[in-house]
């Protein structure tokens, strides 16, 4: 049996570790495949699997196939991601923005909850927010929306302050 993890949202610091797989968060559980992408290029498309040395020891030479595998494009752009994340400490940035943004909207009534971690996160209220997105988005203020009508989702840059968490947090407390 071979465990997965798709980390294609929640790796390379979403969540406030390097990956998911094998923090805390997953009960230090670790996988024989973890998917990357997205935040791994910085918005140039790229990709990567990771692997287990056990899964490593099945692979073959000919059982692997890329239409633009290891492009200089991609590559160039995968390196300079990692190496800002590790210079500018962006992994640990995204932990102190979960953390300034539920110590700063812990006193507001109509949230009911704040799930997620570091800076994949989702607000929930009691009622449908359909109204707060539009008005935050009328601020000039992203936020997502979610298949539950009551959650607002929230992913900020890793490099976010908590001077921009404030104006959400602000813009929530009108």
């Amino acid at each position: 049996m071979v465990l997965i993890f798709d980390e294609v949202q929640t790796g390379i610091g979403r969540t406030g570790n390097w990956f998911f797989a094998g923090s805390d968060n997953a009960g230090g559980v670790v996988p024989d495949i973890v998917t990357l992408a997205k935040s791994l290029g910085s918005g140039v498309p790229v990709g990567a699997c990771l692997v287990s040395d056990r899964v490593a020891a099945t692979i073959k030479t000919n059982d692997l196939g890329t239409t633009f595998g290891g492009g200089m494009l991609a590559m160039a752009a995968v390196l300079a991601t990692l190496d800002a994340i590790e210079s500018d400490d962006m992994i640990r940035n995204a932990a102190r923005v979960e953390q300034h943004l539920r110590a700063s909207l812990s006193d507001v009534a109509d949230i009911r909850a704040i799930r997620g971690k570091g800076c994949l996160l989702g607000i929930e209220f009691y009622e449908p927010c359909s109204d707060k997105h539009k008005y935050l988005l009328s601020k000039n203020i992203i936020t997502g929306t979610s298949s539950d009508p009551k959650v607002l989702r929230l992913l900020p840059p890793l490099m976010a302050s908590t001077d921009e968490i404030d104006l959400l947090v602000n813009e929530l407390k009108k």
